[in-house]
């Protein structure tokens, strides 16, 4: 029975995939990026994805904003962790499903005032759609 299982989630994984494909031929993507911390980014380059599961809220977040010192980043995104990384990657709007994309609010200490928007969708990283940046370094 397990084996059946197993099969059944592949197979459903390989229909999202290729639900997502088709959704996303029909827009124009937007480059966001997504901030994290060192143990963030070597838990997203070993799963190739950004996962919802390791969210503090259930939701990967996306920036339009880049910012190149840790304080401007944890400070403007009003994040638990100060972010070490960024990566910026090709988003779609529907295919991704994103939220609107909304001011961040006072939270976690911080004053917020980026931007930001979210999803609950697995965020795989690779591929050449995506045309994922590498990961840049933030500034101390």
């Amino acid at each position: 029975m397990r084996d059946l299982t197993a099969v059944a989630e592949v197979g459903w994984d390989i229909y999202k995939q290729q639900k997502w494909l088709s959704d996303a031929k029909k827009e124009n993507p937007i480059r966001l990026q997504h901030y994290t911390t060192e143990k963030g980014k070597n838990g997203i380059e070993g799963s190739g994805c950004i996962d919802p599961a390791y969210s503090r809220k259930g939701s990967n977040f996306f920036t339009p904003n880049i910012y190149f010192s840790t304080q401007d980043a944890t400070e403007r995104l009003a994040l638990p962790n100060e972010c070490e990384f960024y990566i910026s990657l090709n988003m779609f709007k529907t295919a991704d499903n994103l939220a609107p994309i909304t001011i961040v609010g006072e939270r976690y200490g911080h004053k917020g005032g980026g931007l930001e928007t979210s999803t609950s969708e697995k965020i795989y990283i690779n591929g050449l759609i995506r045309m994922r940046s590498q990961w840049i370094p933030l500034t101390q």
